[in-house]
């Protein structure tokens, strides 16, 4: 099923339906070659990355653009996270009163292909409704726009992506990882050197230590 539908709706910022998309997921997915893949390993990474949100999004785009061979595993069907699925859409505290970005170099990137966009604003310094003597800089951003960026810069660095899937076990062999993958009426094998954990409550690390300290990680 292919759909891409252009809705206009005014201002890009206050949210609303904007027209994408679910058309270049499908695509995306269907490059994998998914359905020749039941019970049988998908393939060897360098990097393999669970958790599609910001922090795994800059980690397997910055790996790959080093040259590793880098796998995405997300769970939903977008990349974002809360940014995205959640409608946290702002980031505060990314200036310093001085004007310098301190968010990493591949944020930043995306940040400002949203701007160019018209789909982010900065705003200036605002002071905090609990303390109006303190206050920051803020982000804003329209979340649907900021998929599809996010889908964009992870195909131009090359990163495999499968959406609709998490680990469900992760197990040390050699000197890396085997990844068993629970994905729709399928189920897949990945192995990697590096395992990057970005799912935000160190999922990935429990499945590989169950008897981990997780408030010590």
């Amino acid at each position: 099923i292919h759909i891409a539908q252009t809705i206009d709706h005014g201002d890009p910022l206050q949210g609303g339906p904007v027209g994408l998309l679910r058309g270049f997921r499908v695509q995306q997915i269907d490059r994998l070659g998914i359905a020749g893949c039941v019970n049988e390993h998908l393939a060897d990474y360098a990097d393999p990355v669970v958790g599609g949100g910001w922090g795994g999004v800059v980690a397997a785009v910055a790996a790959a653009r080093q040259g590793a061979k880098v796998l995405i595993l997300e769970k939903g069907i977008c990349f974002g996270g809360t940014a995205t699925c959640s409608q946290v859409c702002e980031i505060d505290g990314g200036y310093t009163k001085d004007g310098r970005c301190v968010l990493p170099r591949i944020g930043k990137e995306i940040i400002q292909r949203l701007i160019d966009r018209g789909a982010a604003r900065r705003d200036g310094y605002i002071p905090m409704s609990s303390d109006p003597d303190h206050g920051c800089d803020r982000i804003r951003f329209n979340p649907e726009e900021l998929k599809l960026v996010m889908d964009n810069v992870v195909l131009e660095a090359g990163v495999t992506v499968l959406f609709n899937t998490a680990p469900q076990e992760i197990k040390q062999i050699g000197g890396g990882v085997e990844i068993a993958i629970g994905a729709p009426y399928t189920r897949i094998s990945v192995f990697g050197k590096v395992l990057i954990d970005a799912t935000g409550h160190s999922e990935a690390v429990y499945l590989l230590d169950p008897e981990a300290d997780l408030h010590e990680l």
